[in-house]
């Protein structure tokens, strides 16, 4: 699997300081791979992605509240119980969630004069 990824990475469009990085690691040594093993939990992530509000500010911080209850204990179990350091995770999270839509609005709205009809 290491092999793989140090593979998969090398023919990347990754930056050369990412790629020089996998380069050098070794392939026998531990390593640690993260995936999601909670499907329920995944899909229920992706269902309330797909109807949540981003302009209503009371819904928007009530999802990410519950976010933050649902991510944790997986937060928590990737940075060794560091509390400080899950909360940071769930933080960045939050941030490149609201970067990600607020850029895809403004592409949106950008697109949307009166000459275009664009349907999503």
């Amino acid at each position: 699997m290491k092999q793989y990824a140090k593979d998969m990475v090398a023919k990347s469009d990754l930056p050369a300081q990412t790629k020089r990085v996998f380069a050098e690691k070794k392939v026998d040594s531990p390593g640690m791979a993260i995936s999601a093993s909670n499907t329920k939990l995944a899909g229920t992530l992706r269902s309330r992605f797909s109807t949540l509000d981003f302009g209503n500010e009371d819904e928007l911080q009530s999802f990410f509240k519950q976010y933050q209850d649902w991510m944790k204990p997986a937060y928590l179990e990737m940075h060794g119980g560091s509390e400080p350091f899950a909360a940071e995770h769930i933080a960045k999270d939050i941030t490149m969630y609201k970067k990600s839509y607020e850029k895809l609005w403004n592409g949106v709205m950008a697109a949307c004069v009166p000459h275009v009809d664009l349907h999503i």
